[in-house]
């Protein structure tokens, strides 16, 4: 090796570290597990271009889609020990318009940095994405990702130099997921009390979750009477939300629930099966559960009841 060698490895590293803000990016450390240390938040732009292109390089996985016009930006890497599953990493949309649709999309990967799936999902029509977690709860013996995210409005006034939304439940929301098998579910949604609220599924998509899974009335009420908590809750949270009724009309361009899905779901609403269980559900030992089969059904047109 030459003199000259060692002064140019020197001036190489150091010209890969210009604009470094966060210590677990450096050139010294190799495994992506140190992202996880980080808040991605933080990072620097030329730190965003080195994670992408060693998440690129490690996993064949492409970071920074857009959703909308804005593209992902990272922000964590975490531990998510589930079945085949070792880690999650999260990208976010915070919903910088208003009105917007705030996003993330969750990579789930193995211990060996394998994808195993990869879930884009709203947060919130005219909510503001705070942070994003890994959680684990007593209610659910698997990890969580959690979502803070606050309404942008429109808000009313309560009093003087006090407002709260006009629609929405609450000052902020937490969004509860888990993976059951390679799906991604909500299996809660609660405001910053901590009190249980209903999703929304008038539109064609739920503007906070995933897609509503296809299933016929009796494998709804089949995972509602599961042994699996997940799977319960992710059905209560789908039976105990707001939905558009069937007798309302549909125009031709819309987005509203699709006619079909507001007929499963009233199917399912109505079946003397499901009232059965919801009363078991009230005496559930779990307190998620208990919660959700004690919002009772919505009846009828009015969604005021």
């Amino acid at each position: 090796m030459s003199h000259a060698e060692p002064a140019v490895e020197v001036l190489r590293l150091l010209v890969l570290t210009v604009g470094m803000t966060c210590g677990c990016l450096t050139p010294a450390a190799q495994d992506l597990a140190r992202y996880a240390s980080c808040d991605l938040r933080n990072l620097s732009t030329n730190e965003v271009r080195i994670l992408q292109s060693e998440f690129k390089q490690k996993t064949g996985i492409e970071l920074g889609e857009k959703w909308g016009w804005f593209p992902f930006a990272p922000w964590l890497l975490a531990s998510f020990e589930a079945d085949s599953v070792s880690w999650v990493f999260a990208e976010v949309y915070p919903g910088y318009d208003i009105p917007d649709v705030s996003a993330m999309k969750l990579h789930f990967f193995d211990k060996s940095w394998g994808g195993v799936c990869s879930h884009t999902v709203p947060t919130g029509y005219r909510f503001f994405l705070n942070d994003v977690t890994v959680q684990r709860k007593a209610e659910l013996d698997r990890p969580l990702v959690v979502v803070r995210a606050t309404s942008t409005g429109p808000s009313i006034v309560t009093s003087p130099g006090q407002e709260k939304s006009l629609f929405e439940q609450g000052d902020y929301q937490l969004q509860y997921y888990t993976l059951i098998g390679a799906s991604l579910f909500m299996v809660r949604l609660e405001d910053n009390h901590g009190a249980v609220a209903r999703n929304h599924y008038r539109w064609e998509s739920p503007l906070k979750g995933p897609p509503v899974p296809t299933r016929s009335k009796d494998e709804w009420i089949e995972w509602l009477d599961s042994p699996d908590v997940a799977h319960r809750l992710s059905a209560l949270v789908w039976l105990t939300g707001f939905h558009r009724p069937s007798s309302e009309p549909r125009g031709a361009h819309s987005s509203q629930e699709p006619l079909a899905q507001s007929k499963r779901f009233e199917s399912v609403r109505d079946d003397p099966r499901t009232a059965a269980i919801l009363r078991r559900l009230k005496r559930d030992e779990n307190l998620w559960v208990r919660d959700y089969a004690s919002l009772g059904l919505l009846r009828g047109d009015d969604e005021s009841k």
